[in-house]
């Protein structure tokens, strides 16, 4: 594993726009000065360095704070490879499930909402804790929502959530 003081030696941060630089000329597609990393398949920045791979925003936080993060990196925006410091946070797995992007596959366009067949209306519910919470049922797609976001402001999601 990279330390801070090797990260420093080989690579500039720049916190205001998420950019990793070569301060190194490893080899003859790395000149100094030239961004580092791509973008892998979930749209994540990875950078290679000694034969490993790194994510971007895991060495941002070891190049700001001097340690690896226990655990994970939220991108607060939901833009995987928006790398700023100001829009990375630790957080734990269940901090990070409260601000989620909205699956591809939801049908009534917002998290924790959706249209139950049998009782022919809304359905309002929100998971916390690993438990799915029933928030109720609702004639109107509006009222389910408006029960949604209740329930997130109460359990502390963050303000990005579903968006």
């Amino acid at each position: 594993m990279i330390t801070q003081k090797e990260l420093k030696e080989v690579l500039n941060y720049n916190p205001k726009n998420g950019l990793f630089t070569w301060k190194i000329k490893a080899n003859k597609d790395r000149n100094i000065g030239s961004v580092a990393g791509s973008k892998n398949k979930k749209g994540y920045v990875i950078i290679g360095y000694d034969r490993k791979t790194y994510l971007g925003h895991r060495l941002a936080h070891l190049y700001m704070l001097g340690e690896f993060p226990k655990n994970q990196i939220d991108h607060k925006d939901h833009i995987k490879h928006n790398n700023k410091w100001k829009n990375l946070r630790e957080v734990t797995n269940q901090e990070n499930h409260k601000n989620m992007t909205i699956q591809k596959n939801n049908k009534s366009g917002h998290i924790g909402v959706s249209f139950n067949k049998e009782k022919n209306k809304f359905q309002s519910y929100i998971t916390v804790n690993n438990k799915k919470i029933n928030l109720g049922y609702y004639v109107e797609l509006n009222s389910a929502i408006y029960a949604r976001k209740q329930a997130e402001t109460k359990y502390n999601f963050y303000k990005n959530h579903g968006i």
